[in-house]
């Protein structure tokens, strides 16, 4: 189960490291990567994401627009 915890930790870094890049492509298929593998849809009512994974969201949406 560590595995899967440095993997999910993995995913969540690069996508930080290319949104700081301002890297969005690459940001959001590294997000897309986490949720997939975390199974969560943040568009769910139920979805319990941790804050940090929220923060990186907001992150993304704002340099989206």
């Amino acid at each position: 189960m560590e595995s899967a915890s440095q993997y999910a930790n993995f995913c969540f870094n690069i996508a930080v490291l290319h949104s700081r890049e301002n890297k969005i492509p690459e940001a959001y298929q590294a997000i897309q990567k986490l949720l997939q593998f975390l199974r969560i849809s943040p568009s769910s009512p139920q979805a319990q994401l941790p804050l940090s994974l929220i923060d990186l969201l907001v992150h993304y949406n704002l340099r989206t627009g």
